[in-house]
């Protein structure tokens, strides 16, 4: 329970005097306790078999042919369409009204699987991504999501990404400005994911897009390279609910 208490967020790394990332040692006994048969399934079951529901092939699709050969192949990732499916159809839409040449692809990065020690369910999953994408030629996939956009670093560097936020900055895609009034009704501040520790660019991405919808933005405590967990990461709720629980307050 202690090693899968671990929300993988990496700030630990991040301020250790000895650069010792003990993230990446308690995911690599992830794999040895699952590899011996070790790992308590419940700490990752539903994770799992949520993973392999944007997998199955009634869920799994794409949106185009791949004669048409599209510039970018959006990859919204499997959290947002399960927060939200608007977020997806409606993102999706916008792309195509600025480069008509998109296609989507729906499915799951296979972070579960590495949350899990699941190497061979992580190989499994990028590698149904990557045939799509050579299938497709090779065209440059727009990550929705930050914890994709680390996956695809990590696990399928050979493919070029780039940040949905960082597109819409590119193609022209900004949000209405706030109709609201005074100084102090525009006020915001941005979450920035843990995930983007590592990504200053796209982080600035979602950033100038606020502040062009006319927000006044002011930084949280830790953000940027400080970021927090939300407490998603690791799927550490079934195994330490109350600890999730404090992450998240």
């Amino acid at each position: 329970r202690l090693i899968s208490t671990c929300s993988q967020c990496g700030l630990c790394a991040e301020v250790c005097p000895q650069d010792i990332d003990v993230g990446y040692h308690l995911r690599k006994s992830h794999q040895f306790m699952r590899n011996k048969g070790s790992m308590p399934w419940v700490f990752h079951d539903f994770w799992l078999r949520d993973m392999q529901h944007a997998r199955d092939g009634r869920h799994y699709a794409f949106h185009a042919s791949p004669a048409d050969r599209p510039r970018y192949l959006y990859f919204p990732g499997c959290q947002l369409a399960a927060s939200e499916p608007r977020y997806v159809s409606g993102s999706y839409a916008l792309l195509r009204e600025k480069a008509e040449h998109t296609a989507i692809l729906l499915g799951c990065c296979g972070a579960p699987a590495v949350w899990a020690g699941d190497a061979p369910l992580e190989r499994a999953a990028t590698d149904e991504i990557r045939a799509v994408w050579q299938e497709y030629g090779q065209p440059i996939m727009a990550l929705a999501c930050p914890t994709c956009l680390k996956m695809f670093g990590e696990y399928l560097p050979e493919i070029e990404t780039v940040s949905l936020l960082t597109l819409y900055a590119e193609l022209g895609i900004f949000p209405p400005a706030t109709e609201r009034e005074g100084p102090e009704a525009a006020r915001a501040a941005i979450f920035d994911p843990c995930s983007l520790r590592e990504r200053p660019d796209v982080r600035q991405a979602a950033r100038g897009l606020f502040a062009r919808a006319g927000y006044q933005l002011e930084e949280l405590p830790y953000h940027g390279r400080q970021a927090q967990c939300c407490s998603f990461g690791g799927q550490i709720d079934d195994t330490n609910p109350v600890y999730a629980k404090f992450l998240a307050e």
